[in-house]
């Protein structure tokens, strides 16, 4: 309800979606909070305790506000499997003598899934705003997302980091430069294009 009234009270009929997501550290001796689960601590390595958030944000000519979001918790069972295989593959038990891989829990989406279901919600809330662009960063470059986050917006064009379809593909490119400084510079693209999307919104009569 308060995103619609801020809708109508600055009278936005079109904008720009963004989508992410962003880790919450909890203490370790979390039981109580809701969502919590073992999340991996980026800048110190290891893992700690936490809350995983995707969010979406409208960027409009005059505002930029946030107008969804919902907590990703990982399939218990997936994770256990993953870890089980882990440790069985590095004690050189072939694939077909390890425990398949099980289907997903459709109560534990991915992050891709769970920005979908976002996008899919806000067209339906607020169905009069047109979309004219769809940023989001490497997590949801994948052909599926794209296609389908098109799609929900008539075709609208997606801009994100296209993920190798190749597990085994080399961590350099073919001009020899580091995937991983590519991955990097381009979130800081991404970053760059809310920053330089979030000053038009400030209105003209507003001094920063």
């Amino acid at each position: 309800m308060s995103i619609c009234n801020i809708i109508r009270k600055y009278g936005i009929t079109e904008g720009y979606l963004g989508i992410d997501d962003t880790d919450k550290k909890r203490s370790k001796s979390t039981k109580k909070i809701a969502h919590v689960h073992k999340i991996k601590d980026k800048p110190g390595g290891g893992y700690v305790m936490g809350q995983s958030i995707v969010f979406l944000v409208l960027i409009t000519p005059n505002i930029t506000i946030p107008v969804g979001f919902a907590f990703h918790v990982p399939d218990p069972a997936l994770s256990a499997w993953y870890k089980n295989d882990k440790k069985l593959k590095k004690q050189g038990i072939a694939a077909k003598l390890r425990p398949a891989k099980p289907e997903r829990n459709l109560k534990h989406p991915t992050m891709p899934q769970i920005a979908l279901t976002l996008l899919e919600q806000f067209k339906a809330e607020h169905a009069g705003i047109r979309i004219r662009c769809i940023f989001a960063d490497a997590l949801y470059g994948t052909e599926d997302f794209l296609d389908q986050a098109s799609r929900t917006f008539r075709n609208v064009q997606v801009i994100s980091q296209i993920r190798s379809k190749c597990p085994g593909c080399k961590e350099r490119d073919s001009r020899g430069i580091s995937k991983r400084l590519l991955r990097r510079h381009f979130r800081i693209f991404i970053y760059r294009c809310f920053d330089y999307l979030a000053r038009l919104c400030i209105p003209k009569n507003c001094s920063v």
